[in-house]
């Protein structure tokens, strides 16, 4: 076997086992990528930061979450929702499909309301796009924030035993 068939072939079965490998289901929270982050006063801790950002969720029996609200972070130490800002969140579902993720959700509550609008509101549809470690939704690129996950899990409702 020539150099450059030996070459080929490795490509071939790399480029085989790439393409066999099955899409990644998307699981627990996701903090959109491009946050400007702002300093805390030196005052009440130097190495806080915040950013109003969106938060996407997957659960595993297939509840699906967006909530838009301020992150604060010390890095390597501490993510989480700022419980005393205002919030935006949308509850649905989600199913795979091939290398996407349907995602229907609504409206469900929001700090400030809006006059006139009714909650829940009006179901939406939407595609989520994997791409390795990275979900791509609504135009933003989101990271998996494990340090989010049981603040996101606070917003769906509790079953009372």
């Amino acid at each position: 076997m020539t150099k450059a068939a030996f070459s080929l072939a490795v490509l071939w079965s790399l480029a085989t086992v790439v393409v066999a490998q099955p899409v990644q289901t998307p699981q627990g929270a996701w903090l959109q990528d491009d946050i400007k982050w702002l300093k805390a006063p030196k005052k009440i801790n130097p190495k806080l930061r915040y950013g109003r950002a969106a938060i996407i969720y997957f659960g595993p029996d297939h509840t699906f979450a967006l909530i838009y609200a301020w992150v604060e972070r010390v890095q390597g130490k501490y993510e989480g929702i700022s419980n005393g800002d205002g919030q935006v969140v949308y509850m649905g579902s989600w199913e795979l499909a091939e290398k996407t993720v349907k995602v229907k959700y609504r409206l469900v509550s929001r700090t400030v309301q809006v006059a006139g609008e009714q909650l829940p509101g009006p179901f939406k549809e939407d595609i989520a796009r994997i791409e390795g470690a990275v979900v791509l939704f609504l135009e933003h690129s989101f990271h998996r924030s494990a340090a989010l996950d049981a603040d996101v899990v606070e917003y769906f409702p509790h079953d009372e035993h």
